[in-house]
């Protein structure tokens, strides 16, 4: 349109302009329109910033109606005639449009990820990245990287030496200029199609759910979509709450209290960029000793922590006052600011600590019981701090219960002195005797030592047992009778892990009185239990840990010995095996190959690399007594054998977490494919992996199979198969998932995973694989791998079975 267009008519005001655009877009002159539309914006810098975004909402929206075509680019804050003081000032109604707002402090390598599924959305009219003190400033990784964007504005905030997502949040709100906020973390990536398959509507709010998540994207519970008024209405994120977790449930607790309807975003259109606590929380396992520090450090204590602390302070509301922020210097598309004053609203650190009892006593009870709720703050900070996560149970809450001293030990394994009434027909000296020598047996275990007898019982052995246990055990466990102590291995049943049990029957403190002290010392397992014991130190991964303790289970059964698994978690296998398995035997958890010796045990050590051991030596069933293997293979001895070994396995109940995974997929398949390509050639940088771990001849030979089991062969293979059969995948390495898929598609099933190493719940993940693959009708399988052994040892009713290398 020629600049004379202007000057025909009354087009003096903003209305009088509005009314002739009205006019020249019904008389089809739309394109004049447009131009006239776009001096008026130009004109708004003479207006107040708040009349200047309502009149281009106005604008916007009749342009819309009438379908003109034009660019109305206008920002609330152009018009200012000087650098706003603080970032409360930016605050403005919103424009039509959608701001995207995220927080960076130190993941810059994840923005920079994200950011090409952000800008690649034309429905998105700016992205404000708020940069919390990265040691990298994230304005120079974004120019680094080549992002020349003139929607990307960053607001960099100096000073900051924690992270604090409710105040970096609130910051990118603040400057946001539109009227929709798609609030997401620098971590996600959106699809192609999110805007057609998450409409916003007024009086609504969308939201990512962790229960309708796809596995291991469970992250994206902190995503939402929402108008910026209904943001603004509940003051944003919640600033009581300044560590990781229940920001997000909060902050929907409070949009639905003003009216608004959650509705569920898409879990297809939104994917969170994996990775570990360490990047999310700081967090270094290596550096936590006990099970609080272990429960400070974990994501849903933090959680549980935080959902406390907002419960008890006030209502965070449209009245509460941000964190002032000072601008330091302010452009369009970079502003930067640091803190203005001190919070206004806290958390009083009494009320903090209070919290994280309470949250301790619901993640604790989740594992042990609602008898963690009977403890003391104090009770409870002393079971906390005296081991590891793991290593508690049961018997540890009723040891703290009781009052046992501060400076007790709580042990992995404790020694049970099991009381039968029959001891009480005896003769006193004899009885005093026998507990004596109970007693310098156990000062020579070095265990602590735990009394059971029913309640009758225990009150009649106060006399004696003053004298030779601390009083505060002699009746530790609350109404004994319960425990059923007729019953085989009863106290087992208490508590996990391998505690000794000794059974004091009268007969047996016969025996006592007329043993002389060393002899007790040297072989008290077997003068003081009945049965000598098999015990299996089982090394290695879960393939090798299994096939041991399957051939050692056959040799106890064939020999009438207790078996005693001893399960160490180590780099190999992160896990205890009741994480995968619901073994109801007595478990060790903690070696003493060493120490076996000087307990007349005797031993054989097949772990090759270790000093004095040899592997596949013969095990002397001559000796009668108690027999201690270490070993990750079958077990030489004419007392196991295939058939029996596998009976063990089959037997093996998996636990509800493996049982999950199990049931989540698709089964039964026809074929079976395990691939192991980690720990071959270039692939072996994992500390399991090790050269150290086998002998030079070993690894040269792992090394060859693990070659022939590359996932093309496999390929191959099935794509000689006649038909379309059925597949399912248990890999090592992401890429195979892939390419199976890829080439597969529906045909192929799998247990999606995000991480491939040897932790806790990637053993779960294995045991499910291996359980799986034993139901398949035929087998690909990997040479020289104790896995797809596991899976083969699992079926009893393969029709085929091919290994690589030697059949394709």
């Amino acid at each position: 349109m020629s600049t004379g267009i202007l000057k025909q008519g009354p087009v003096e005001s903003f209305w009088s302009k509005l009314e002739y655009a009205r006019q020249l877009a019904k008389g089809g002159k739309k394109a004049d329109a447009g131009v006239l539309l776009q001096d008026i914006v130009s004109g708004l810098s003479a207006d107040s910033p708040e009349m200047a975004v309502k009149r281009l909402v106005m604008l916007k929206r009749f342009s819309e109606a009438y379908g003109i075509s034009c660019e109305l680019d206008y920002a609330p804050s152009d018009c200012l005639d000087h650098s706003p003081d603080f970032l409360d000032d930016l605050v403005r109604p919103g424009l039509p449009g959608i701001s995207l707002v995220t927080c960076c402090k130190n993941r810059n390598e994840n923005l920079l990820k994200a950011l090409p599924s952000w800008l690649a959305r034309a429905e998105i009219s700016e992205i404000v990245v708020v940069d919390w003190s990265s040691d990298h400033a994230v304005k120079e990784s974004v120019d680094a990287a080549g992002f020349d964007d003139p929607r990307i504005r960053v607001v960099r905030i100096d000073g900051e030496s924690r992270w604090i997502l409710s105040y970096a949040f609130n910051v990118g709100f603040r400057v946001a200029r539109f009227e929709k906020v798609l609030k997401v973390d620098a971590d996600i990536v959106i699809s192609d199609d999110f805007f057609q398959k998450n409409k916003l509507k007024m009086g609504r709010f969308i939201a990512g759910d962790w229960r309708v998540a796809n596995e291991g994207q469970a992250y994206i519970n902190g995503f939402f979509y929402a108008f910026k008024k209904d943001l603004i209405a509940v003051k944003g994120f919640n600033e009581y709450i300044t560590t990781y977790g229940w920001d997000d449930d909060d902050i929907y607790s409070r949009l639905e209290g003003i009216g608004l309807t959650r509705e569920c975003v898409d879990p297809e259109t939104i994917y969170h960029l994996p990775h570990d606590d360490v990047q999310r929380l700081g967090v270094s396992p290596a550096a936590q000793r006990c099970a609080w520090e272990e429960l400070l450090d974990d994501p849903k204590f933090k959680i549980r922590a935080n959902r406390f602390t907002a419960n008890v302070m006030p209502l965070w509301t449209q009245n509460k006052r941000w964190l002032p922020f000072r601008i330091e210097s302010y452009r369009r598309d970079f502003i930067k600011a640091h803190r203005g004053s001190d919070p206004i609203h806290y958390v009083p650190d009494h009320i903090r600590s209070d919290a994280e009892i309470y949250a301790a006593r619901e993640l604790l009870s989740w594992r042990l019981g609602p008898r963690v709720f009977d403890l003391s703050k104090g009770g409870l900070r002393v079971l906390l701090e005296s081991k590891k996560l793991d290593g508690l149970n049961k018997l540890d809450v009723e040891l703290a219960l009781s009052g046992v001293p501060r400076e007790f030990r709580f042990s992995a394994q404790y020694l049970f002195i099991e009381f039968t009434e029959d001891c009480l027909d005896l003769d006193a000296e004899i009885f005093q005797s026998a507990l004596r020598q109970v007693r310098a047996y156990v000062k020579a275990s070095r265990l602590p030592v735990i009394g059971l007898a029913t309640t009758k019982m225990a009150s009649k052995l106060s006399a004696h047992v003053d004298h030779v246990l601390h009083p505060w055990v002699k009746s530790l466990i609350n109404d004994i009778e319960t425990l059923d102590l007729e019953a085989e291995s009863a106290a087992s049943r208490v508590v996990s892990g391998g505690n000794l049990i000794v059974k004091l029957t009268a007969e047996i403190a016969q025996r006592l009185s007329n043993v002389d002290q060393h002899v007790l010392n040297r072989n008290g397992p077997e003068l003081l239990i009945a049965k000598p014991k098999m015990y299996i130190d089982a090394q290695h991964g879960l393939g090798n840990r299994l096939r041991a303790i399957a051939s050692a289970a056959a040799i106890a059964k064939n020999t009438d010995r207790e078996l005693v698994v001893i399960w160490q978690p180590d780099h190999h296998c992160d896990c205890r095996i009741h994480d995968i398995t619901e073994y109801s035997g007595p478990v060790i958890e903690e070696s003493f190959v060493t120490q076996a010796p000087r307990m007349g045990i005797a031993v054989h050590n097949y772990m090759e690399i270790e000093p004095g051991a040899e592997k596949d030596e013969p095990i002397d069933l001559d000796y009668d007594g108690s027999i201690y293997v270490r070993s990750a293979y079958v077990l030489n001895c004419s007392e196991t054998s295939w058939g029996a070994e596998n009976e063990f396995l089959r037997s093996l109940i998996p636990t509800p977490e493996v049982q999950g995974l199990i049931d989540s997929v698709k089964q039964p398949n026809e074929i079976g494919v395990h691939v192991r390509m980690e720990a071959g050639e270039g692939l072996d940088h994992n500390s399991y992996d090790s050269p150290m771990n086998w002998t030079k001849e070993g690894h040269s030979q792992l090394h060859y199979w693990r070659g022939m089991s590359h996932y093309e062969r496999f390929m191959k293979h099935i794509s000689g198969i006649g038909g379309a059969p059925s597949i399912f995948l248990a890999a090592d390495r992401p890429e195979i998932y892939s390419e199976f898929k890829s080439a597969y598609g529906g045909r192929v099933a799998f247990l999606r995973r995000d991480v491939f190493d040897r932790s806790r719940r990637q053993i779960q993940f294995a045991m499910a694989d291996a359980i799986l693959l034993s139901r398949c009708n035929r087998l690909l399988g990997s040479t020289w791998s104790s896995f797809s052994e596991l899976a083969l040892r699992l079926s009893p009713n393969f029709k085929s079975i091919e290994m690589s290398g030697k059949d394709f």
